[in-house]
């Protein structure tokens, strides 16, 4: 995106006030018509003011000619508007209020939703992530904001227009000077105002920055490290070096302002005051009565500030139309799952139960990198089998799973399921055989009820689906002493909060997994905070689930390694040994040098 403030900017800010447009008449178009009438009526409420008041002070000078009747007609006039012009600014404020809370809900949950269509890979991409951040700063208030600047702007012009036809009625050429005056100073706070969009947009990155060592060190997850090493310290500067920086920046753009507005202040109150000397001058000649002058006075005042405002919003009205092009840009986003639907039309064939899984010589490199992290990963599995997925750190073992489960979707080679392709199957459809437990799992700080059923949201409110998987994870008999059961709240964020243990937490995720009956389930490190007899549990449980399913696990741990039917041995990448775990020891390669070496290592304890 151009960054800065250019009179191009300001052409291309006129179709984001289209855009903002066509989204606050969808969000409620009674609303939206209600308060533009309403600010039609308050655009004018200043010049019939002044016309009135002009009147009211003359009808008190012709009075004592012709009587007190035509100052009592002026003076209902007077109240009558007064009254009728304090209802339309009450009913204008309420509407406003109510507009603005929905305008910030619908651009908020437009966000949510659009979060939903991305893909991890989308997620891994800081640029993005910048893109978000900006957008969830904005999205509270930048369209509402941008509404109310063009209200403003359409409000002030009426103004404007009146006020500078009261004036032309008795010298043109002060209207033209008053609407001119206010532009002197346009270029300027246009110069200004991109340098000060420029340090916010810089500033993405270092917020999301701040935001991460504020957290390490007001999270409880966090909390114990932090106070351990004692790097509590550390992170406190880097977060004050940061916020200080922002300070800095903000007082610089403040103390340009300040020296530009004093300015040009001086040149606009020099010229009004010599226009308002101009005023007397003419009532001393007697060349107009006494209420003229006051409503000349208010006129000059009027065209003056409406023009300067003018101003300020088309200034303001462009810097949020850039905030806006954010949001849309982010909006707008295409993630690869979107563009391969869109070349892929056909996918979405039928799956149904998933008898065969194979990949063909895959290889994958994240967006990004250049060295691949897949080479030429060929294997097959089919219904009944579990598959344990082993090898050192970084060798790929996660990574079959991320493009299995379609986190990620360009690579080479082929990824077939029941023989068809996985590009031609629909996430949705696929989804719906597949439960897993990942390495960096979700501990949702909600009710047990939901951290389970969030496996099989349509059964969610079903007790005995939820306490047959929970049974089958090994937690059922910890959920049965809490105070509330399933409705019993985990976690400490919230109020009457339950806290787990790291392998009960892990227990929960797996019962997630088990509450959705999928042909395949997948556990990535499953035992990573679970006890050795715990582990055999679950491996022996997951064993039996899987005799007419499909089963696929990444451990760690080789005692958990057996149970599985066959076992994938990756090293660097690629496909170093596959097969049963007694072929494999026979084998005397890879795999037995890692299982003796932990075997090893746990009888020396």
């Amino acid at each position: 995106m151009e960054q800065g403030i250019s009179f191009k900017k300001m052409r291309q800010s006129l179709s984001h006030a289209m855009q903002v447009s066509r989204m606050l008449w969808s969000i409620n178009k009674g609303m939206f018509a209600g308060i533009i009438f309403l600010s039609i009526l308050q655009g004018l409420s200043p010049v019939v003011m002044l016309y009135i008041t002009q009147e009211l002070i003359n009808s008190v000078v012709i009075s004592w000619e012709v009587g007190f009747t035509y100052v009592l007609q002026m003076f209902i006039v007077l109240s009558i508007f007064t009254i009728v012009n304090e209802l339309v600014s009450i009913l204008h404020t309420y509407l406003n209020s109510l507009y603005e809370t929905k305008i910030s809900n619908e651009v908020t949950l437009s966000i949510v939703n659009k979060t939903k269509t991305l893909e991890l890979e989308d997620f891994e991409n800081p640029k993005l992530q910048d893109q978000l951040n900006r957008a969830q700063e904005e999205a509270a208030y930048r369209p509402y904001a941008t509404f109310q600047i063009l209200l403003g702007m359409g409000t002030n012009l009426i103004t404007l227009g009146s006020s500078a036809v009261y004036l032309i009625t008795w010298k043109w050429w002060i209207a033209l000077l008053l609407m001119v005056i206010p532009l002197t100073s346009f270029i300027s706070f246009i110069k200004l105002s991109k340098a000060e969009f420029e340090i916010n947009w810089n500033r993405s990155s270092k917020y999301r920055l701040a935001w991460y060592y504020k957290h390490l060190q007001t999270n409880d997850k966090t909390y114990k490290e932090v106070k351990l090493y004692n790097i509590g310290g550390f992170l406190f500067q880097k977060l004050k070096h940061i916020l200080d920086g922002f300070y800095a920046e903000d007082h610089y753009i403040a103390k340009k302002r300040r020296n530009l507005t004093l300015l040009f202040e001086i040149i606009n109150i020099s010229v009004i005051l010599s226009l308002i000397y101009f005023i007397l001058e003419g009532a001393f000649s007697k060349e107009f009565l006494i209420g003229n002058v006051v409503g000349y006075m208010q006129a000059i005042r009027q065209t003056y500030s409406t023009s300067k405002s003018t101003i300020s919003g088309l200034i303001s009205f462009v810097q949020n139309a850039m905030y806006l092009e954010i949001l849309f840009d982010f909006l707008n986003w295409t993630s690869k799952k979107e563009k391969l639907a869109i070349e892929k039309k056909s996918a979405g064939q039928y799956l149904g139960t998933i008898k065969t899984l194979e990949f063909r010589n895959v290889s994958f490199t994240y967006p990004g990198t250049d060295i691949p992290i897949l080479k030429n990963v060929s294997f097959k599995v089919e219904q009944g089998d579990t598959l344990a997925i082993v090898g050192k750190n970084g060798s790929g073992k996660s990574t079959i799973v991320k493009l299995l489960t379609k986190m990620y979707h360009e690579f080479d080679g082929e990824i077939l399921i029941n023989d068809i392709p996985i590009q031609h199957i629909s996430t949705e459809t696929l989804y719906k055989e597949i439960s897993a437990v990942f390495q960096e799992y979700e501990r949702y700080e909600m009710p047990v009820r939901n951290n389970i059923g969030f496996g099989n949201i349509s059964s969610m409110m079903n007790d005995d689906q939820i306490l047959k998987a929970a049974e089958k994870a090994g937690i059922r008999d910890v959920i049965e002493t809490m105070p509330e059961k399933l409705e019993n709240q985990l976690g400490r964020y919230f109020a009457d909060g339950y806290q787990l243990s790291g392998g009960q937490w892990q227990r929960i995720a797996i019962a997630r997994a088990f509450m959705r009956d999928s042909t395949l389930c997948i556990l990535d490190e499953p035992s990573a905070a679970l006890d050795p007899i715990s582990e055999k549990e679950v491996f022996e449980t997951f064993k039996q689930l899987m005799e007419m399913k499909m089963g696929i696990f990444i451990s760690h741990r080789y005692s958990s390694v057996r149970f599985a039917d066959k076992i994938l041995v990756m090293e660097d990448g690629y496909v170093a040994e596959f097969g049963t775990h007694n072929q494999l020891l026979h084998a005397k390669g890879l795999y037995a040098e890692l299982y003796d070496t932990q075997v090893d290592a746990i009888l020396n304890r």
